[in-house]
C-alpha cells in the first residue's frame, strides 16, 4: 500500500507540472507571436504614417514592450520556482525511494536472518533427531545384546541340564553295571580271599620249614662245633699232659 500511494502521488504531481509547464509555454509562445505580429504591423504602418503618429506609436510600443518584458520576467521567475519545486519534489521522491530501498534492504536482511535462524533451527532439529536416532539405535543394540545374553544363559542352562541328565544317566548305568557286576565282584573277592589264604599258608609253611631247617642246621653245626671243640680241648689237654709228663720225666 505505501508504495502504490507514493507512486500515484508522484504520477499526479508530474502530470500537473507537465500541464502547467505546457500551459505557460503556450502562453509565452502566443504573446511572443502577438508581439512579433504587432511589432511588424506597427513598423509597416509607421512607414506610411506621419512623424507625429510615429512618435506616439513608438512610445506605446515601448510601453508594451516593457510590459511584455515584465511579464516574461515574471513567467521566468515562476518557471524557476516551479523548477525548484520540481527539483525539491524529485529530491524528496529520491529520498523516499532511498528510504524505501533501505527499508527493503532491512527487510531483506531481516528475512535473511530469519531464514538463517530457521536453517539453524532446522539443523539443530536434525541434529537432535540424529542424536535421538543414535540413542534409539544404541538402545536397540543394548536390547539385542541383552537378548543374546539371555539366550546364551538359556543355552548354558540347557547344556547344564543336559549334562546333569547325562550324569544321572551315567550314574544309573554305573549302578546297573554295579548291580550286574556285584556277583562277579563277590566271586572275585572270594577268589582274592582264597588266594590270600593260600599265600598265608604258603608263607606259614615256608616260614615254618625255613625255621625248622635253620634250627636243625644250626643245632647240627652247634653240636658239631661243640664236639670238635671238646675233642680239641681234650686232645690238647692230653698232649699237654703227656708233654709235661715226658718233660718232667726226662729232666728229673
Amino acid at each position: 500500500m505505501p508504495t502504490n500511494y507514493y507512486y500515484y502521488y508522484y504520477y499526479y504531481y508530474y502530470y500537473y507540472y507537465y500541464y502547467y509547464y505546457y500551459y505557460y509555454y503556450y502562453y509565452y509562445y502566443y504573446y511572443y507571436y502577438y508581439y512579433y505580429y504587432y511589432y511588424y504591423y506597427t513598423t509597416t504602418t509607421t512607414t506610411t504614417t506621419t512623424t507625429t503618429t510615429t512618435t506616439t506609436t513608438t512610445t506605446t510600443t515601448t510601453l508594451l514592450l516593457l510590459l511584455l518584458l515584465l511579464l516574461l520576467l515574471l513567467l521566468l521567475l515562476l518557471l524557476l520556482l516551479l523548477l525548484l519545486l520540481l527539483l525539491l519534489l524529485l529530491l524528496l521522491l529520491l529520498l523516499l525511494l532511498l528510504l524505501l530501498l533501505l527499508l527493503l534492504l532491512l527487510l531483506l536482511l531481516l528475512l535473511l536472518l530469519l531464514l538463517l535462524l530457521l536453517l539453524l533451527l532446522l539443523l539443530l532439529l536434525l541434529l537432535l533427531l540424529l542424536l535421538l536416532l543414535l540413542l534409539l539405535l544404541l538402545l536397540l543394540l543394548l536390547l539385542l545384546l541383552l537378548l543374546l545374553l539371555l539366550l546364551l544363559l538359556l543355552l548354558l542352562l540347557l547344556l547344564l541340564l543336559l549334562l546333569l541328565l547325562l550324569l544321572l544317566l551315567l550314574q544309573l548305568l554305573l549302578l546297573l553295571l554295579l548291580l550286574l557286576l556285584l556277583p562277579l565282584l563277590l566271586l572275585l573277592l572270594l577268589l582274592l580271599l582264597l588266594l590270600l589264604l593260600l599265600l598265608l599258608l604258603l608263607l606259614y609253611y615256608y616260614y615254618y620249614y625255613y625255621y625248622y631247617y635253620y634250627y636243625y642246621y644250626y643245632s647240627y653245626y652247634y653240636y658239631y662245633y661243640y664236639y670238635y671243640y671238646y675233642y680239641f680241648y681234650y686232645y690238647y689237654f692230653y698232649y699237654f699232659y703227656y708233654y709235661n709228663y715226658y718233660y718232667y720225666y726226662y729232666y728229673y
